[in-house]
């Protein structure tokens, strides 16, 4: 017998994860696009371990969501939203690396306030922005469009 109450918390916890990661990563990409110029990156920088966390705690409530409800995901028919979310889950995986092994971090850590991060680095952070975006879109999604096609 399933306790009624165990879903609803697993999806509050993830929910509130995901408003942690995306608020965090949205504030520190949107600083290196280029909005509010008079803050310097590194200060913001030291926030990323606590989306780090935030991140981890949403992928195991997520699996757990998942093996609570894997027809709501995986069908049949695979729903087309949880396909969304997991292509721009890694496609954020990608666009980190990116970050990372091109020296990028190092980079932007050293931009101070009133300075401009490079053109690199903006484009990185801009498509961050937009992947996180489109997590949170499929995540809405996945609701309306199970069992959908």
């Amino acid at each position: 017998m399933k306790a009624w109450w165990i879903v609803p918390v697993w999806k509050t916890l993830h929910y509130f994860a995901i408003a942690l990661v995306v608020g965090i990563v949205g504030l520190v990409d949107l600083r290196i696009v280029g909005v509010a110029k008079g803050l310097p990156l590194r200060p913001l920088q030291r926030l990323m371990p606590w989306a780090v966390v935030a991140f981890a705690v949403a992928a195991a409530s997520g699996y757990a969501l998942l093996r609570l409800n894997p027809a709501n995901s995986f069908g049949p028919p695979v729903n087309v939203a949880f396909a969304g979310k997991i292509l721009f889950l890694l496609l954020i995986g990608l666009n980190d690396m990116l970050y990372f092994a091109t020296g990028l971090k190092r980079q932007v850590d050293a931009v101070g306030a009133g300075e401009r991060t490079s053109v690199s680095a903006r484009i990185v952070a801009g498509v961050s922005l937009v992947l996180w975006i489109g997590v949170v879109y499929w995540s809405r999604m996945l609701t309306f469009l199970a069992g959908a096609i």
